[in-house]
């Protein structure tokens, strides 16, 4: 790649590196700001207090000379970086300096006296600034000796040179530094010449002479290595990184600024940090280490000062704009809008124009077309004003016409859109910036498509990979092939479809590996389901092809591949206890979740008043969230450490997944999707396996109905709903049942559901295989045990997890004492009668903990660890927002809230075969495309739980503290597997008269 072509890399990104401190062009700034009337003087051999100083300020210091005098005046600088300016009595300008150290460290400057008289030294901050103090040291006045008036001399040249060098006279400015340079060698002075070499390092680089900048730089650190200077060394790193960063040497350009970040924060110069911890998140996305970079752009924000607004701009940006890229839409979105407000309080045009572009895309991505048009024609507007508002300003309009352009294909209107698009992309080629180019010729191969011309739509795919390619954009790749296989399938050519999509997906892999954060991970799998589901489509018309070829089940591992990741990658994490673990991040970790606890808490008070503000609400929630995401991030990085990424939980590929099926199973496995759903129904048997693959209806008639009937479900105890119930219950049982009835025989289901469907409890299902009327059938559950499964790559790692050792006993937990919660909570009496009846079944000596004793406690501290069977028995909270918040509700005290949050059971250690979650909602969650409903389920199945039992809506207390009595007594005076008592459990309340309706015996779904 060339330099201008990174160059250009960079301005695409929209990310300005943030560098007031580094570059000290400030000397424009003090014209406009305001001197300050009253004055100082300064006494020989003292030292002067600290003295305040704001943007635009000016202060004002006395000093007494004879001619011939030498003095030197030393400024210490925190938080502010100043400029000198010293006058002679007459008022003329004697010498102006400004070093690069930056807002801390030192600034100084040298007069040998023309005249006798009062001097006075002027301390000028930087229009816009932020407020900081300095302290003064003077010394002098004395004769001055041969070398003072060296000293002095270079001084001055360094001044003159400065003034050069900020009117681009840069080969003048360069001369008058080699001389500066020369003298302070000469005098031995290392920390001014490297001071000097650090000013030409800065014209090399505006000449664009970049090795000779980096040499530059080498010998400053070398002239520094004797000296103690740690502000201006980190001046040095900081500027070398950003030389680095120019010539494409990232990692040197990270090693620098990693180096010059610890030397800041040494110094606790949060403002410096910021700017370095901005710059490395830009690194590290060019790197494609989306992981590090967003925490690099999280530490930057969180060290922006309150008055650094253009800065807070910049990251807030770039922050959201990168979570947006991994899926996070509502948190970037709010961090877009912030920034968008910034730009607008400092009458940033452009700024405003580029934040606007990225929400726009958002709106876009979201489906909300006519918003994004609104968000792009605005940006719009405001790049054109600010071209014509600047002479010789750069036209940037050409981004928000190809954004607009996009809006307008989205909202039906091809014409403008491709008018739009043509325009874009001519101002793109025109300016040689290919990464914008391929991200338009991607746009147009889609609209090409959508007009019918596949050929003119493969022209633009093939060449916007081929650009993606040479930029080593792994994310574009994807994107460039994706579409490329779309428009093979447009022309029948499905072989090369096929080969396409997997590179698309394969690149997919590779860019997910880098992400430790799971929410990450999982928003980027359902970002890209279309992709999964083009693969899938690709497959089964291979099958139709070539029947007797492995591609239905190739499509089945395919639709595995787009299932339940985040879960399949927590299992097969080791333990916690994990002696390669960091111990300062095992004990960060647990810092972390304690100041999540807390900051629920606050968020649970918050809601709780009678009056709310609605931003102190706003807060609290981000807080929640940010903390939340935090601790996420922090245990994904804790598996790498132990060795496990992505890659090391990769699904199960096509020629193992009969495997995980016993001979007298059969896997139901859906997928929902827009147009058409697919039902897998796989089994084997002692002569082999049998697959079966068959169409279903898309997402808009499943969906409704799936939703339809939890909601009739819940409510069946209410007899006016049973006509309706039975209505909807048959139509799913044709729709989903029917195409395999001859196929179910006397098995085990293994439903492997997805999205809405994983809300029904496939054993309530009519039998399809009935020869009267549907609404005469009995549900399944009479005739077979039902088992949900979130795919059987999960089901294959919950199998091969190491099982720690347990004794054959019961722990339950029933009916806490909720205390000040009473009035949100009430208690749970049956459950109390249902842990003791439980207890006297239990087939080894029991735990009970009820009432006051039903806390957290008895799970945080190891309690639970040797029980092999759990039964909790108390409310669920399910949190549909935040899955990480959902809890289950216990007794409180004793510095506990009550809550054991679905984080918190992750981070267990359980070898139960079988955990049973008696309570209300228990199997519900957020319910994230390709992942599942998130919840509770995954956390217990996470923490090391074999099986887990929940329920799908509020249960009965007395009706599933009988259920739960006949289920234990199957399972162990019977020794049935669970799913066999369960069904028994469930068929004999079914037969009981006054409790048939689903809603008391149906509710419960075992999982694993």
């Amino acid at each position: 790649m060339t330099r201008e072509a990174f160059a250009r890399r960079q301005a695409r990104l929209l990310v300005f590196l943030v560098l007031a401190g580094l570059v000290a062009d400030a000397a424009w700034w003090w014209i406009s700001g305001s001197r300050s009337e009253a004055e100082h003087r300064l006494l020989p051999g003292r030292s002067a207090a600290r003295f305040a100083l704001g943007g635009g300020e000016v202060r004002r210091h006395r000093f007494l000379l004879d001619a011939g005098d030498y003095a030197e005046v030393r400024v210490e600088q925190e938080g502010i970086d100043v400029e000198l300016v010293v006058l002679a009595p007459g008022g003329a300008e004697v010498v102006r300096t400004d070093s690069p150290s930056g807002a801390r460290g030192l600034e100084e400057v040298a007069v040998v006296a023309p005249a006798p008289g009062a001097y006075l030294l002027e301390v000028h901050a930087p229009m816009g600034s932020g407020s900081g103090t300095y302290s003064l040291s003077y010394l002098g006045p004395r004769p001055a000796g041969a070398d003072d008036r060296r000293r002095a001399e270079a001084l001055e040249l360094l001044s003159r040179g400065e003034g050069l060098r900020l009117e681009h006279e840069l080969e003048a400015a360069e001369q008058l530094f080699d001389r500066a340079v020369a003298t302070f060698v000469a005098l031995g002075d290392r920390r001014r010449s490297a001071t000097t070499r650090l000013r030409l390092l800065r014209c090399a680089q505006a000449r664009g002479d970049l090795e000779r900048a980096l040499d530059l730089g080498g010998q400053a650190l070398r002239d520094l290595e004797p000296v103690e200077n740690p502000e201006l060394r980190a001046a040095a790193l900081a500027q070398m990184g950003l030389v680095a960063f120019e010539l494409e040497r990232l990692p040197d350009a990270v090693a620098a600024w990693r180096e010059a970040l610890e030397l800041r924060g040494r110094l606790e110069d949060r403002e410096g940090q910021a700017r370095l911890f901005h710059n490395l998140g830009h690194a590290y996305q060019l790197l494609g280490r989306s992981q590090a970079a967003l925490d690099a752009y999280v530490a930057a924000l969180d060290r922006r000062g309150a008055s650094d607004t253009r800065g807070r701009a910049e990251t807030l940006h770039n922050l959201g704009s990168l979570e947006v890229d991994l899926g996070e839409d509502e948190r970037g979105s709010r961090r877009l809008e912030q920034a968008a407000a910034l730009w607008r309080d400092l009458g940033d045009e452009l700024g405003e124009a580029r934040t606007l572009d990225r929400l726009g895309l958002v709106e876009l991505g979201a489906g909300r077309a006519e918003a994004a048009a609104s968000r792009f024609e605005r940006a719009l507007e405001l790049r054109r004003r600010a071209a014509a508002g600047r002479s010789g300003a750069l036209d940037t309009t050409a981004v928000s016409l190809a954004n607009l352009g996009l809006a307008r294909r989205h909202q039906g209107r091809l014409a403008e859109a491709e008018v739009l698009g043509r325009a874009a992309l001519e101002r793109f080629v025109a300016a040689g910036d290919g990464l914008a180019e391929a991200r338009v010729r991607d746009n147009l191969g889609h609209l090409e498509r959508v007009l019918g011309r596949p050929r003119a739509a493969l022209a633009e795919h093939l060449r916007g990979f081929e650009l993606y390619r040479g930029l080593e954009d792994v994310a574009g790749e994807s994107s460039a092939l994706a579409g490329v296989a779309f428009d093979r399938r447009a022309l029948g050519e499905t072989a090369a479809a096929l080969e396409a999509i997997e590179a698309s997906l394969e690149r997919f892999e590779t860019r997910r590996d880098e992400l430790a954060a799971a929410f990450a991970r999982r928003s980027l799998l359902a970002s890209l389901e279309d992709r999964f589901g083009l693969a899938v489509e690709l497959y089964l018309g291979r099958a139709r092809e070539e029947p007797s070829g492995p591609w239905a089940l190739e499509a089945l591992a395919t639709n595995e591949r787009a299932r339940a990741r985040g879960l399949l990658e927590a299992l097969v994490a080791p333990p916690p206890t994990e002696p390669s673990a960091d111990l300062s991040r095992v004990e960060s970790e647990a810092g972390l979740a304690a100041s999540l606890s807390a900051a629920v808490a606050r968020r649970t008070e918050i809601l709780n008043r009678p009056v709310r503000d609605d931003r102190v609400v706003e807060l609290a929630e981000t807080a929640v969230v940010e903390l939340s995401q935090r601790l996420d991030e922090l245990r994904g990085e804790l598996r790498r450490e132990r060795g496990v990424g992505p890659r090391a939980s990769a699904p199960l590929a096509a020629r193992e997944l009969v495997r995980w099926l016993k001979d007298d199973e059969l896997l139901l496995e859906y997928r929902l999707g827009r147009e058409e759903s697919v039902l897998w129904a796989l089994r084997r048997d002692g002569s082999g396996s049998r697959l079966e693959v068959h169409r279903l209806p898309g997402e808009s008639t499943l969906v409704p109905l799936a939703r339809r009937a939890h909601r009739l479900l819940a409510r069946s105890r209410h007899r006016e709903t049973r006509g309706a119930l039975a209505s909807v219950l048959c139509e799913l049982s044709s729709t989903l049942l029917s195409p395999v009835a001859e196929e179910l025989g006397n098995r085990t289901l293994v439903v492997a559901a997805g999205g809405a469907l994983e809300l029904l409890p496939f054993a309530a299902l009519p039998d399809p295989r009935f020869p009267g009327p549907c609404i005469a059938a009995p549900p399944l559950v009479t005739t077979q045990p039902v088992v949900a499964s979130p795919s059987l790559s999960v089901r294959r790692a919950v199998a091969e997890r190491p099982r720690r050792p347990t004794s054959p006993s019961l722990a339950v937990v029933a009916d806490p004492d909720f205390g000040g919660r009473a009035r949100e909570l009430s208690r749970l009496p049956g459950s109390r009668r249902e842990a003791l009846a439980l207890a006297e079944m239990s087939p080894g000596p029991p735990l009970i903990a009820l009432g006051g004793g039903a806390r957290e406690a008895i799970f945080t501290g190891g309690g639970l660890d040797t029980f092999r069977w759990l039964h909790l028995a108390t409310h669920a909270r399910i949190d549909d927002r935040h899955p990480e918040l959902s809890a289950l509700e216990l007794a409180g005290g004793g510095g506990e809230d009550g809550r054991l949050r679905l984080y918190e059971i992750a981070g267990l250690e359980l070898g139960a075969e079988l955990v049973t979650l008696a309570a209300c909602r228990s199997g519900l969650g957020e319910e994230v495309r390709g992942e599942g409903l998130v919840g509770l389920r995954g956390a217990f199945l996470e923490a090391g739980a074999r099986r887990v039992l929940t329920s799908l809506w509020d249960v009965s207390d007395d009706a599933t503290a009988e259920l739960m009595r006949q289920f234990y007594r199957f399972l162990w005076r019977d020794g049935l597997e669970p799913e066999e008592a369960l069904r028994r459990a469930q068929a004999n309340c079914l037969a009981t008269s006054n409790r048939q309706a689903p809603f008391y015996w149906a509710a419960f779904v075992l999982s694993g």
